[in-house]
């Protein structure tokens, strides 16, 4: 078998933060493409804004904000959410309370296993110049997360990224963000209220978000989903069903299980 990375894909490698501060690396989400540039012929020269980074570590680091409070916020190329605040930034600024947080669910997954959050959605995301809104905010909890960390107020992922083309100029401490052709598009949470993860030859319901659409549907943690909408695992991936349950609100997901149950989830909005 091939192997996953920890969000399922079918990967050969991961590329790590050491490509990105030898040379300028621009990510087009759009286009699912990637550019190396060689640093001693790199001049920007597209119309992107500029963000300076304010500091550099497992993540580069920028000035930025979450509806008015002021922080840093790391920017991660290998996390599947929009925004995740730390969980210390969260408690001192009251964000669970001043944002009505609700529905705890698995936000995404790693090496110390899935990632439980309550979801809320914030009005405005500033990352330097660069604004973004309507941001879906995810809070994390339990003993998976560093309730210490005091460094960083969130960490920005693929949710907001993708609104953008961005090139990493970090040899000179820079990124440039271009709106591009995601830019605008609304930014979704799962509408499914469940989290699967694979498992021998299905998909194991992992978590069901407490009044959410599958639980509606009589879905269940311990289920084995052997077809997702008449397809099986060797037909459909995880980051595909994956998608699916972040489709329109309204649509039909079918899942069937391993003991023949068959139910219908009705997506909707969970934040």
């Amino acid at each position: 078998a091939e192997p996953l990375d920890a969000e399922g894909h079918d990967v050969a490698g991961i590329m790590g933060l050491e490509w990105f501060v030898r040379m300028p690396v621009k990510v087009d989400y759009a286009r699912s493409r990637l550019t190396l540039y060689d640093p001693a012929q790199f001049k920007y020269d597209g119309k992107g804004t500029r963000v300076p980074v304010a500091a550099r570590g497992r993540l580069p680091k920028v000035q930025g904000s979450i509806d008015g409070i002021d922080g840093v916020f790391e920017i991660d190329t290998g996390s599947r959410a929009s925004l995740t605040l730390a969980p210390a930034f969260a408690a001192k600024n009251d964000v669970e309370k001043r944002l009505a947080a609700k529905n705890e669910a698995i936000t995404g997954a790693g090496i110390a296993g899935p990632v439980r959050a309550s979801l809320a959605r914030g009005k405005l995301l500033k990352l330097g110049a660069v604004e973004v809104a309507s941001p879906v905010i995810a809070i994390p909890r339990g003993a998976t997360v560093a309730q210490d960390r005091t460094d960083v107020a969130g960490n920005v992922g693929y949710g907001v990224l993708r609104q953008f083309a961005i090139t990493y100029d970090l040899p000179n401490d820079a990124l440039y963000f271009d709106r591009y052709l995601n830019f605008g598009t609304p930014d979704i949470a799962d509408r499914g209220g469940v989290w699967l993860e694979r498992k021998g030859g299905g998909f194991e319901v992992v978590h069901v978000v407490a009044g959410g659409p599958a639980e509606t549907a009589g879905r269940k943690v311990g289920d084995i989903v052997v077809e997702v909408n008449g397809a099986g695992p060797a037909q459909v991936s995880l980051p595909a069903v994956r998608d699916a349950l972040r489709g329109p609100v309204g649509s039909r997901v079918r899942f069937k299980t391993s003991s023949g149950v068959e139910a219908t989830v009705v997506l909707r909005d969970l934040v």
